[in-house]
């Protein structure tokens, strides 16, 4: 039997109506991929097995941020990074060298590319769906979930050497 590309069985809003988290994970990967792709020119590849020094890589300095997505699939898509690699991509987003640039403005491009894979992610479920604007901060992905959620998926991407986490929560109930 060949092998078929789960989300082409799903219609246009897959993300919703997968059950398995692997096959949810192959969207967002592709999701997080074409933003650096398209606004950073950075490889990024998502890494099979978290070890205690990714962990570490991703909470000291952080910055986080955080969507929210509300409609028929209600949930938040959180992205935490080490404040250098935010610095890097806002460097090529404003155009500057990451020296240069002001914390506002590491925080301000950082809210951009988790408000862009947000709207990616938001493509794949059912309308009608919202977007919040991005909330960024010096701060955890735990502390931006809220206790009504759970996570469904959590990748680890590596990017330049350094390490980037993307959780998916879904709002219970």
């Amino acid at each position: 039997m060949p092998h078929t590309n789960p989300s082409s069985r799903m219609g246009p809003y897959p993300f919703a109506a997968l059950d398995r988290s692997t096959d949810r994970d192959r969207l967002l990967v592709q999701v997080v991929a074409a933003v650096w792709d398209s606004i950073l020119g950075f490889p990024i590849l998502p890494r099979d097995q978290v070890d205690p020094q990714d962990i570490v890589s991703i909470q000291a300095p952080a910055l986080a941020g955080d969507v929210r997505i509300s409609g028929e699939w209600n949930g938040a898509v959180v992205m935490c990074v080490p404040f250098s690699l935010a610095s890097d991509c806002a460097a090529v987003m404003y155009g500057k060298p990451a020296g240069g640039l002001t914390g506002m403005e590491v925080e301000d491009a950082w809210g951009e590319l988790v408000n862009m894979v947000g709207g990616g992610l938001k493509g794949l479920l059912p309308p009608p769906t919202r977007l919040s604007l991005p909330r960024v901060g010096n701060i955890t992905a735990a502390a931006l979930a809220e206790q009504a959620t759970k996570p469904i998926n959590t990748l680890t991407f590596a990017c330049l050497g350094r390490r980037m986490q993307v959780t998916v929560l879904r709002q219970l109930g």
